[in-house]
């Protein structure tokens, strides 16, 4: 587990997985959001309303890595989430890098702290409002 120094309070425009920490939610202009916890090196697709059903949404799975697309002219970057770019998060989830799985999320429109793991694993999908102290799908802060 990488330490974490200060946990992240402002949303960025570019997570590097090599260096970065903490957890984040990263937006698209669809309801579903991905999340990252760059701690444990894990990610979860939290599947919105009107989103298609996929195998391991709404868990947590390891990351393997991303790589970010860049729409305009199709570059390519490892490594790391940016706004405005299309990420392709490649995981393991079975583990022992046996089976892995890659989601592509749609262009992203925000790259936002979490601020609290607290509940997030085993709740149902599209039930998230009455989670406390993190964003929900909808984007409405709770707090405690």
């Amino acid at each position: 587990m990488k330490p974490q120094a200060t946990p992240p309070t402002e949303p960025v425009a570019t997570l590097n997985l090599a260096t970065d920490t903490g957890a984040w939610t990263v937006r698209s202009s669809s309801a579903t959001v991905y999340l990252l916890d760059l701690d444990r090196r894990r990610m979860m697709r939290m599947r919105g309303p009107g989103s298609g059903r996929f195998d391991f949404d709404d868990e947590w799975v390891p990351l393997v890595g991303v790589t970010s697309i860049d729409p305009s002219d199709g570059t390519v970057t490892e490594g790391r989430v940016r706004v405005g770019h299309r990420p392709r998060y490649l995981t393991d989830p079975l583990g022992g890098h046996h089976d892995n799985h890659w989601r592509m999320q749609r262009t992203v429109t925000a790259i936002e702290p979490l601020e609290s793991l607290q509940g997030l694993k085993g709740v149902p999908a599209g039930d998230r409002t009455h989670l406390r102290g993190h964003a929900d799908v909808r984007g409405h802060r709770h707090t405690r």
